[in-house]
Order: C-alpha cells, then sequence, then structure tokens
C-alpha cells in the first residue's frame, strides 16, 4: 500500500546476503530524505521529505511539514537573521538585552506601557516611573540630537521633539470642550507629605560650550498660518493665579538687571487692571524714549517717575514753576509742575 514499511521482493527463497542487504526493508515510494514513523498501532509508514526550510510539527497526531508555526512556547530562544514579509507577533517578551536596529521603524503599535505600569487604552505611549530613593538624577525620558557638519554650511533644520495635534482633511464636526487641543500638557503632581522647595514647569537651558549662537530664542511664538479662520490668537495667556499663600504673579522677573528689556510690536493693555513699580528708578531724558517708572521721593511716597525726550519747558509762570507738554486723547497739552 501506499508509502507502508515492508519487505523487498526477492523471490521465493532469499540468500544469506539477501537475508543482510541493506535494502531488505523498504518504503513504497521511498526516496532520500524521508521518514518513517508509526501512522498506527501496528503499521510503519513513510513520511516524505518537505519542502526547504520546511519544520516538522504535530497535526491531527502524526508528524507532518510546515512552514509556518503556531501554538508554540518558545523558551529562551535565540533569533539571527532578519523577519520578514509578515513579520514576527509576539503577545509578550521579555528583554534580557538592548533592541537596535538600523533605521528600522515601529508601526502600528496603538498602546505602549514603559517601565513599571501597563499599558492606558486612552495613551498612545504610557508609563508611570518611580524611583524610589534616587541615588542620582534621574529623567523619565532624554532625547539627544547632534549635528555634525564638517563640509559646507547647511540650511537643514534639527527639532529635538515634534509634536503635531489637531484635525485632519476628514474631521465635519465641532470639538467645544476647553481647553481643547493641546501639543503639550506639561504637568505637575504631588502627593503624600514633605516639602518640595521649588517646581520648575519648564525649564529652558542652552549650554554654548563653542562656536557662535547669533540669535537666541528662549520661547519663540510663530504667527499662525493657512486659510482657516482664526478668531482670537494668544501668544500667552495666563489664567487666574490664586493658589500662592504668599504671592501670585503671571510673569516674574527675578531682578531688573536680569530682564534687558521687551520690545514690543504693538499697544500694551493693562485690561483692567494696574502696572506697578516695586523698585525705585530715575534716569535723564534719552533720545527717541520715553519712559514710565517709580520714583521713592520720601519714605512711604512712590511716585510716578517720567523720562521723555522732550524737555520740560520754563515759562514766566513762576520762578520755578515749569510746564510739560504731553499728548493726551490726541491733542497737546502743557501741565503746570510747581517746584516744591
Amino acid at each position: 500500500m501506499s508509502n507502508e514499511f515492508g519487505h523487498a521482493t526477492v523471490g521465493t527463497s532469499m540468500t544469506q546476503a539477501e537475508f543482510e542487504a541493506v535494502g531488505l526493508h523498504v518504503c513504497d515510494s521511498q526516496a532520500t530524505g524521508d521518514l518513517l514513523y508509526a501512522s498506527s498501532g501496528s503499521q510503519l509508514s513513510r513520511l516524505g521529505i518537505g519542502a526547504t526550510n520546511a519544520v516538522l510539527h504535530v497535526a491531527g497526531g502524526i508528524p507532518a511539514w510546515s512552514s509556518t508555526l503556531a501554538g508554540l512556547t518558545l523558551t529562551s530562544p535565540t533569533i539571527n537573521g532578519t523577519i520578514a514579509t509578515t513579520g514576527l507577533t509576539l503577545p509578550a517578551i521579555t528583554l534580557g538585552g538592548a533592541v537596535t536596529g538600523g533605521n528600522q521603524s515601529i508601526n502600528n503599535l496603538n498602546n505602549i506601557g514603559i517601565y513599571n505600569d501597563a499599558s492606558d487604552a486612552n495613551t498612545g505611549i504610557y508609563g508611570i516611573i518611580t524611583q524610589v530613593e534616587p541615588a542620582a538624577n534621574k529623567q523619565g525620558l532624554a532625547i539627544n540630537l547632534y549635528g555634525r557638519q564638517t563640509s559646507a554650511a547647511t540650511a537643514r533644520v534639527l527639532t529635538g521633539i515634534y509634536f503635531t495635534v489637531g484635525t485632519d482633511g476628514s474631521n465635519t464636526q465641532n470639538w467645544t470642550a476647553a481647553p481643547g487641543f493641546r501639543t503639550i500638557l506639561a504637568g505637575l503632581a504631588f502627593s503624600g507629605s514633605g516639602t518640595i522647595s521649588l517646581a520648575t514647569q519648564m525649564d529652558v537651558t542652552t549650554t554654548i560650550s563653542g562656536g557662535t549662537l547669533s540669535n537666541w530664542r528662549g520661547i519663540w511664538f510663530r504667527d499662525p498660518t493657512g486659510a482657516g479662520t482664526l478668531t482670537n490668537a494668544y501668544a500667552i495667556y495666563i489664567d487666574a493665579i490664586t493658589k500662592g499663600a504668599t504671592l501670585n504673579w503671571g510673569i516674574y522677573n527675578l531682578s531688573p538687571s536680569y530682564l534687558v528689556g521687551i520690545t514690543l510690536g504693538g499697544a500694551l493693555q493693562a485690561k483692567g487692571q494696574f502696572i506697578t513699580w516695586d523698585t525705585s528708578l530715575d534716569s535723564a531724558a534719552v533720545a527717541d524714549q520715553v519712559s514710565l517708572s517709580g520714583y521713592e521721593i520720601a519714605v512711604g511716597a512712590r511716585a510716578l517717575a517720567i523720562s521723555q525726550e522732550d524737555p520740560v519747558i520754563t515759562e514766566a509762570v513762576g520762578a520755578s514753576d515749569r510746564t510739560l507738554r504731553v499728548r493726551i486723547n490726541g491733542t497737546t497739552y502743557k501741565i503746570m509742575l510747581v517746584a516744591v
């Protein structure tokens, strides 16, 4: 019968040489590479050699060749080479070393849990890193991007982290929740007990160890572009800051000498509030400049200090009296200054 193991045909009798010959027992249709197996409790059969790279597995209780593996548990495997075409599906993997690859991509990963936390269904990459008694400074995410141009100058731009949040061309509905779309949400969270002396939401640090940096921008807000409609634009929007038990500042400058100057391309509006000067500043007239500040003329008596290019005019209104020209609502006036 087909593929069965049996005796070779030798006639009605056999010689000693025929009895001891290698070919005395053969399989039907036997060929190089075939395997012998028990196809039943009383029958031996032939399994023909498989195709190149086929693996032997069990199907229906008997051995069979296959080009795929399913339902296997691999204990401490070593995989060398390239996993091509459809790739390799791993439900879980424990790494004992580095994962490396040259110019390759990790695609179609919906939710990833990092470090010692599971993935979050609403987060693309999610992780909680707990440092108990850290022995050194720690970073949750550190990315170093260095440019190396050794020949001609380049007009390329290097971007350390690039995020885009928005809608695509298929969006047809309104988004009404506040704050709406956020490119970066830099959160600080504290619980338990103990006192934290200082927390910095965003630390902008630049190190210039060599070369020349022509222009430096701590934060650069650029004008929105595109053909769509923008109703209100706020380059910097500061909400009500009220949590501080002692001080609440929207913007705090540590020292007047630290902030060299602010150049405004538009109007400065206090929006129903006021502008205060908590230090005494007084200066002479400066060309093409008008300055307002505060001046402590006496203990507990701070006055408005004005420095302007237009000088104070001496007029015959009194031996020590003066007038000062100012513009109010488009009209020039003279303020009478009486010497004290």
